[in-house]
Parts: structure tokens; C-alpha cells; sequence
């Protein structure tokens, strides 16, 4: 049986309907307007020009209209459970290190291999 992937990335045999766990996102029609307008100046404007002041001053409006806390909220538990996580496999390190040294290092090095090899056949296949 053939395997299909839906829009939302989820796989099912061809039989079944699939159904997506995503609802569509909706941009406010002020955050639309502004989208476009930014697309027209980058496909008109050079790389490197500074952003008009009317457009600087509409992001800044829809920025406090709309928020960054969603996305600050994001970034601040993703660093705070990276940290503890790296923090806590120094700890473990330091503690069993000397334990499995010689069969780590080679786990790594066979790790960092495949990763190579990965990588190299992906860009040449």
C-alpha cells in the first residue's frame, strides 16, 4: 500500500482520509497590508537601504498592537530547558565520566562520522 503525507506532515495509508491537526492561520488584514507592502519595497529597493519611516513606524504600531510576548515567552523557556539540560550532562559528566571515557569518545567519534556521511550524501545524490 502507497503511504501519503498530508499538509500538516502527518502519514496515513491511501485509503484513509487524512485530517489536519493544523487550523489554517489567519493574518489580521493590518498585518496582511503591512506583509505586502514589505514584499513590493524588497523586490524594488536595494539589499542594504534603510527602511522608509512610514513602514519602520507601521511595524513598530503593529508590533505593540499585536505583541512579541508569544515569542518571548518561547525563546526564554527554550533557553531555560537548554541550559538545564546542558547543565545537568556536565554534572553527569563530570561524575561518570571517567567511567565510560574510552567508549564515549568512540560513540562520538563514530557519531560525528555519520553525521559526515549523511551529509555528503545528501548534497551528492
Amino acid at each position: 500500500m502507497e503511504r501519503v503525507v498530508g499538509r500538516a506532515g502527518e502519514t496515513d495509508l491511501l485509503e484513509n482520509r487524512l485530517m489536519s491537526t493544523r487550523q489554517r492561520a489567519t493574518l489580521p488584514r493590518a498585518l496582511s497590508k503591512a506583509h505586502r507592502q514589505f514584499d513590493r519595497r524588497r523586490s524594488r529597493q536595494r539589499k542594504r537601504a534603510r527602511l522608509p519611516q512610514e513602514l519602520w513606524h507601521q511595524a513598530v504600531a503593529l508590533a505593540h498592537e499585536h505583541g512579541l510576548n508569544k515569542i518571548a515567552l518561547a525563546a526564554t523557556i527554550i533557553g531555560v530547558v537548554t541550559f538545564a539540560l546542558s547543565y545537568l550532562g556536565v554534572c553527569i559528566g563530570k561524575k561518570f565520566g571517567h567511567f565510560f571515557e574510552s567508549k564515549i569518545e568512540a560513540l562520538g567519534g563514530i557519531t560525528l562520522i555519520a553525521i559526515a556521511l549523511k551529509i555528503v550524501l545528501e548534497h551528492t545524490l
